[in-house]
Order: C-alpha cells, then structure tokens, then sequence
C-alpha cells in the first residue's frame, strides 16, 4: 500500500520502518501511539502479514475509530 507524504512525514517513516523490519525480521511489533492505525500500522501488517503487530494509542476517539471500522486490535 503507497501512503501519500504528509506533513508529518508518514510516508519516510514507512520506508524507514518497513528497511528495519526486512533487514531485522521481528516476530512481532508494538506501534505505540498508532492513532488510528492507517499511516503506519496497517500499511505495516499488508506489507508483512507474517509479522504480528499490535497498535496501542490513549486516544479514545482514534480507538473508536479503528475498533469500529476493524482497523486494529488495542490492548
């Protein structure tokens, strides 16, 4: 999944994240502060869907929102 850049710099995060995760090979990854999981989370577990990978976030309207569309599981 491509993911336009943002002002938040989404899309270099990514790349970041997914060069550490296939140099790296994690059997699973916490995504701290995931917000609704659509930026990083996601795009994460479509590029490795070996991988488990959990997203956690204190914001309860961005909870809400991936709970109700089934974006992500929270702890």
């Amino acid at each position: 999944m491509e993911i336009a850049e943002s002002s938040y710099g989404n899309q270099k995060r990514l790349q970041f994240i997914s060069r550490y995760v296939h140099e790296k090979k994690p059997a699973t990854i916490l995504d701290f502060g995931c917000g609704t999981g659509l930026d990083i989370t996601i795009p994460l577990a479509e590029q490795f869907p070996c991988i488990q990978i959990t997203g956690i976030d204190s914001d309860g309207i961005s909870i809400d929102f991936a709970q109700k569309n089934r974006l992500l599981y929270f702890l």
